[in-house]
């Protein structure tokens, strides 16, 4: 059946780990889509699309990340009662966590592990995101054309300009104004980061083991966007984590 949170959803079955996939703020799901077949074959990918984008453009963004995330629990709830994980990249990390928290209140249980890429802890609140919600024009374009996120060419754009714009600032809206509410967690916390990553600082990434009772870190070469500047490496290193865990459940 189709799910309108998930990319692919028609081809859902019954594998072993669901892998919910968050992008960051002002990214789409499509940034996942291919990697179902770079995966280990027991493991789902799910391209997270969120609201104000996409087939789902007519759709407001929630007042907040907790509202965000309890919306996705409450139409998911089959999903999140069967053994799943998440990845979240930058801020998609920080809406990973409350999906997480929320879930575990909600439903019982927790994720088999959170892979949080290029993300400081969820109490550090980006910078960015501050500067870029109520940012004009001028300071988007310049700041996608920094993060090299965007074709120069399409910059220019007006229909671009008209279609991208709002959606980047709603997003870093959100996040702009998350409050945390601290929850430890008993399951693993993986932090992928590049310690030369100019975007965030490495003691923040390490603070994330504040929030569970077994974190670890792993280095993926390639800034801040290393995800997918090394997506070959990130993936490798996801399906070693399942492995593990499925070594130490049997």
């Amino acid at each position: 059946m189709k799910n309108k949170w998930i990319i692919g959803s028609d081809e859902i079955n019954d594998k072993e780990i669901s892998l919910l996939c968050i992008p960051y703020a002002g990214a789409s799901a499509s940034l996942f889509a291919k990697w179902q077949s770079d995966f280990e074959q027991n493991i789902l990918i799910c391209p997270i699309l969120l609201p104000f984008r996409d087939s789902r453009r007519k759709e407001n963004m929630p007042e907040s990340v907790s509202k965000l995330a309890m919306d996705f629990i409450t139409e998911n709830a089959e999903l999140l009662t069967k053994p799943y994980a998440i990845f979240g990249h930058c801020t998609g990390a920080i809406l990973g966590y409350e999906i997480a928290r929320i879930a575990k209140k909600v439903y019982g249980v927790e994720p088999i592990f959170l892979i949080v890429s290029s993300s400081q802890q969820p109490a550090i609140v980006p910078e960015e995101a501050k500067v870029m919600c109520d940012a004009d024009d001028a300071v988007i374009m310049e700041y996608l054309i920094n993060e090299n996120l965007v074709e120069k060419e399409i910059l220019y754009i007006p229909e671009f300009i008209e279609y991208y714009f709002p959606i980047l600032r709603e997003d870093f809206r959100l996040y702009a104004n998350y409050l945390v509410t601290k929850e430890k967690f008993k399951c693993p916390i993986i932090a992928m980061y590049d310690p030369n990553d100019s975007k965030i600082k490495e003691i923040n990434v390490l603070g994330w083991n504040q929030y569970t009772e077994q974190f670890r870190k792993i280095v993926v070469r390639g800034g801040h966007y290393a995800f997918l500047n090394n997506e070959k490496e990130l993936i490798s290193s996801i399906n070693q984590i399942v492995n593990e865990v499925k070594r130490r459940k049997s």
